[in-house]
Formats: structure tokens, sequence, C-alpha cells
């Protein structure tokens, strides 16, 4: 399916990705804009504030990831490309803008890979991936533990979830918890991911890394033990 994109988020044109955002939610929509409008210098953005960094704090999951591999809040699709290489790789984002970009950074690799769709409610059957990923996505997530039941659903029993993300405000280093404010002012949610999966009756690892160690990595195996309740999926 070709999305025609809304006079709210992008011109009205072809798009080359497949849409399955719900129409009508402003929260949604809001979010959609926003990045819509940064996607164009984003990329920049992101090298003339971390240089290689960031690509060396994405590239942290790879180690993880087999098989089918789905990426949650692909952005332009920098880290999807590298995954796209090694196999076979879907990518997701709420923002047309976006995945715009990382259409045209994929080529050819990208048709049918990316749908344009809420973290909250992935458009995908239950188990038909062996990973999902995301990185500095989860943040921007209203609801972090419908987004992680989302990506653990669609994984199959034994498969990986894989987040890299900021903030540490646990930590007892001043200097760690002053990244994690810095982080927060620019607009991320500060959350702990590895604690969220817990409460799901997981095992998940923790690394941290970074400024001040101010970033983490995640890393937990979904387990038959504990079925991850389906959402609303399609074919």
């Amino acid at each position: 399916m070709t999305y025609v994109g809304s006079r709210d988020d992008a011109p009205v044109k072809s798009r080359p990705f497949r849409s399955d955002l719900p129409p009508g939610i402003e929260q949604l929509r809001q979010a959609a804009r926003k990045w819509t409008r940064i996607s164009a210098g984003y990329d920049l953005g992101v090298r003339m504030l971390f240089g290689s960094f960031w690509r060396r704090w994405q590239d942290t999951v790879l180690p993880f990831t087999q098989g089918r591999v789905l990426e949650v809040g692909c952005g332009t699709g920098v880290l999807l490309q590298r995954l796209a290489s090694r196999g076979d790789a879907v990518g997701v984002d709420i923002s047309a803008g976006m995945l715009n970009k990382a259409a045209a950074r994929l080529g050819k690799r990208g048709a049918g890979k990316l749908v344009r769709a809420d973290a909250q409610r992935l458009p995908f059957k239950d188990a038909s991936f062996d990973s999902t990923v995301s990185t500095f996505a989860l943040t921007a997530v209203p609801d972090l533990n419908v987004a992680l039941a989302e990506m653990l659903r669609v994984i199959r029993d034994g498969g990986r979830l894989v987040v890299v993300s900021v903030g540490n405000p646990e930590s007892n280093s001043r200097l760690t918890r002053m990244a994690t404010a810095i982080w927060r002012a620019a607009g991320d949610i500060i959350r702990d991911e590895a604690a969220a999966l817990r409460n799901f009756g997981l095992r998940p690892s923790r690394r941290n890394f970074g400024p001040f160690g101010s970033i983490h990595l995640v890393v937990a195996a979904k387990s038959s033990a504990r079925p991850i309740a389906a959402g609303t999926a399609k074919a």
C-alpha cells in the first residue's frame, strides 16, 4: 500500500512506504509533525553534536540481533541500513519525513520494508520477528509499557528485544545525573526499560556507557513462560 501524506504531516504525494497509522489521533499527528519538521536536518544535527559516537552507540545492538529484525523508531534509516545488509530487516517510524529519508538511504533494499506506524500499535502478527530493536526512540513514546509489550508480542519465543536509550537517574555519580538532566531537558522521557521488562517476567541485562554512563544498552530474551498479551495486529 502506498501512503498519501496528510497536509498536517508532509506534502501530499506518493510515499515509498506502507502506512498503518490510525487517522484522527491528535497526539500521534503532533508527534509525526514534530519529527517530520526536523527530518531534513536530523542526520547533520546528530553528526554535529555527537560525531561518530552516535553510530557506535547504535551499533552496540548488532551483536544481539538474529534472524528477521524489526527496528522500532528507525528514523532516517542509518541503523536499518546496516541491519538490512546483514539480513531481513523492517523499519517502523511515526514520521513520514523520517521514512522518506530512510527510503532514499536504503534504495531498492528498502522496498516493502518501511512501515509508518505507532510503536504502541505495531501492525504485525504475533511472533513474526526474531529480534526487535530500538535506539534512542523509546524516550519519545508516551507509554513505555505498551511499546515494550508490542515489541515482545511480535518476537518469536526465544527471540531478543534490544534497546539503546538515554538516562541513568539512579546513578550515585553527580556527573551522570547531570548528563541525564541534559537528556531530559532535550525532551527525552527518562525511564528504566530494564525494570519495565522485569515486570514482564523477563531477565534483562543492562550496560551503561556513553557520556558519564548516561546511555544504556538493555537486552532481554522472550520466554514463553509468561506470554505477552496480543495487541491489534494486521497480517
